[in-house]
């Protein structure tokens, strides 16, 4: 999973592999989010560590949380 930051300077990450992480398929996951049942944040910089990102994904009751490091790759992660 990579964490790649999008030419007008937009964070993007596979919708795809998050959900597979939080036991949902992609199209439901695309769905919340359009429908406002989803809430995602992104975090980027020194605040989660020297250079690392992290994105936290509410969905319902559960979720998932990556950390990332500067080159975008994952390094940690949560789910919930």
């Amino acid at each position: 999973m990579r964490l790649d930051l999008d030419l007008p300077g937009s964070w993007i990450i596979d919708p795809e592999d998050v959900a597979l992480r939080i036991g949902v398929s992609p199209a439901a996951l695309k769905r919340s989010v359009v429908e406002g049942n989803a809430r995602l944040l992104i975090v980027p910089g020194s605040w989660v560590g020297a250079g690392s990102s992290r994105v936290t994904v509410h969905l319902y009751d559960g979720g998932w949380q990556g950390t990332f490091d500067r080159s975008g790759q994952l390094v940690a992660d949560h789910v919930w």
